[in-house]
């Protein structure tokens, strides 16, 4: 059950997070448990995070990282860059 695996996850030294992994023209969405030490295992509240990774970003990724503004507006911003970074590289 998801809400034991939430409650579980601080005793185990992770974090529960909700990521978006797109590679190529695969998208893949759901709660992962990652390490505290990673940027993205560091964020708090409802502060949003993107971490792009290409040849220009390697190993190295490019990060963004801020306050959320709420389900929709998140939503609709996190989408919007991702559109103007298809549009980039298309």
């Amino acid at each position: 059950m998801q809400s034991e695996r939430v409650a579980k996850a601080p005793l185990k030294g992770i974090v529960p997070r909700y990521v978006c992994i797109i590679k190529g023209e695969r998208c893949e969405v759901g709660i992962q448990e990652l390490a505290r030490n990673p940027a993205i295992g560091r964020l708090r509240g409802s502060d949003n995070m993107l971490e792009v990774y290409t040849r220009c970003y390697h190993p190295q990724q490019m990060v963004n990282h801020g306050s959320g503004a709420g389900s929709y507006t998140t939503a609709a911003g996190v989408l919007a860059d991702i559109l103007d970074l298809q549009d980039l590289f298309s």
